[in-house]
């Protein structure tokens, strides 16, 4: 999942998607921004979507009673959310008034993901572009506030009618409940969250890693789906910040990835490293 020598690495890594995002301020967009936005982008994100916005939701740090809340406020005549989807439908940019985000998604027989190093690269082409864009359409400067990273796994597979086994993909649990209990695993759906803190002592970002039973269409198999996510505040809130937030995050998720998972599991990604 990652170049970086002190990383783990897998040949065959089950993740289906990734996403890289920074938050910022809230920006005056109207309807016509979003379609000359889309004009810069368009040799490469041809076809444009509509969805609803994400909510409001920011990390909170230092008080343990605002750990892990989500905090929504209805919004009142919002434009929705763009969506800038590329020819292969591999990668999708996603443009709201106080979020950008830019995703790579799985898709059968159209290459395989391309890895930390290029989704990086992409991301700061797509920001630059839209810092750009805001200063040059009166809209002012982006002001950052939090940056967030994301992968998403699929693991295993199970009919409908199969009892699962989440001991063979993640570590630290068994099926064994002892001799009160004999009832098959049907659904499976664990969260936990990790605090990340600087030498000072301080949390700047949380590591929130979840699993749950999704089903598979068209044949609805069922899987262990594994998001590992960062988020939280860059040591600056400029390009350079945003990139060494998204580094550390990306060495998060690969170290927590590969913690929470067993090493039968590993051998069938080929962990090759570390």
């Amino acid at each position: 999942m990652n170049e970086a020598a002190n990383l783990p690495q897998f040949d065959n890594p089950p993740v289906i998607e990734v996403m890289h995002g920074v938050r910022f301020r809230r920006v005056n967009f109207d309807v016509t921004h979003f379609g000359h936005f889309h004009d810069q982008l368009k040799d490469r994100y041809p076809r444009v979507q509509t969805v609803p916005q994400l909510p409001p939701d920011r990390e909170y740090f230092g008080d343990p009673r605002l750990s892990g809340i989500r905090f929504e406020i209805p919004l009142l005549a919002e434009l929705p959310r763009a969506w800038f989807v590329s020819s292969d439908d591999t990668m999708l940019v996603q443009l709201q008034s106080d979020r950008l985000l830019l995703n790579w998604r799985a898709v059968p027989e159209k290459g395989e993901y391309p890895h930390f190093v290029a989704i990086s690269a992409e991301f700061q082409e797509v920001f630059e572009t839209l810092m750009a864009f805001t200063k040059a359409n009166g809209l002012g400067a982006l002001e950052i506030d939090q940056c967030e990273m994301s992968y998403i796994n699929h693991m295993g597979k199970w009919p409908r009618d199969a009892v699962m086994t989440p001991h063979d993909w993640i570590r630290g649990w068994s099926s064994d409940l002892g001799p009160e209990w004999s009832g098959d695993v049907e659904d499976f759906t664990s969260i936990a969250r990790f605090a990340l803190k600087r030498p000072d002592g301080q949390q700047y970002a949380r590591v929130i890693a979840s699993v749950s039973t999704v089903a598979i269409p068209p044949s609805l198999e069922r899987s262990l789906q594994l998001d590992v996510s960062v988020r939280g505040n860059p040591a600056s809130a400029d390009i350079d910040g945003i990139l060494a937030f998204h580094e550390m995050a990306h060495d998060q998720i690969v170290r927590g990835f590969t913690a929470i998972t067993t090493e039968s599991a590993h051998r069938q990604w080929r962990r090759k490293q570390a």
